[in-house]
């Protein structure tokens, strides 16, 4: 299996410790990197996996962003959204979380930034579902973006 940043092969350790730690394919320079921004930056590594899930399906994205008032774990800056991860909600989720139920915590400030907040939980159980209602949203934000 490649490396899913660089493509470089991955041997049989690579594979496991990055499987393990992120459940994503990254060689070592990769992981350690993903690593140290968990660890030093305090990004939660479900940002790590949403970021990566985001990347594959076309959507770019910029882990551990600033936006000159705090650090945001995971930023669309084409459509001004900052995504925060919610790792306190430790409940498994059942089913996915909809915009209604979930995501109409959407907050816009004075500057034209959205901020959402997402579950962790959401996101290690509904990957797919996750992926596709953020790009919804980008979708929305970039009609919205046009129009203004």
């Amino acid at each position: 299996m490649p490396c899913i940043e660089c493509r470089k092969q991955l041997n049989s350790q690579e594979q496991l410790n990055s499987s393990k730690y992120f459940n994503l394919e990254l060689c070592q320079a990769h992981s350690s990197r993903m690593e140290r921004l968990v660890d030093q930056e305090q990004i939660p590594k479900e940002a790590v996996i949403l970021y990566y899930q985001l990347k594959s399906a076309g959507i770019q994205s910029m882990l551990a962003w600033w936006d000159g008032k705090q650090q945001i774990d995971l930023a669309i800056s084409r459509v001004k959204l900052n995504i925060s991860i919610d790792t306190q909600i430790h409940n498994s989720i059942e089913v996915p979380l909809t915009f209604n139920q979930n995501f109409d915590s959407i907050i816009n400030d004075s500057r034209g930034y959205s901020y959402l907040s997402i579950p962790g939980a959401q996101i290690n159980s509904f990957p797919e579902e996750t992926v596709a209602q953020i790009r919804s949203l980008v979708e929305e934000l970039r009609y919205h973006t046009k129009i203004a």
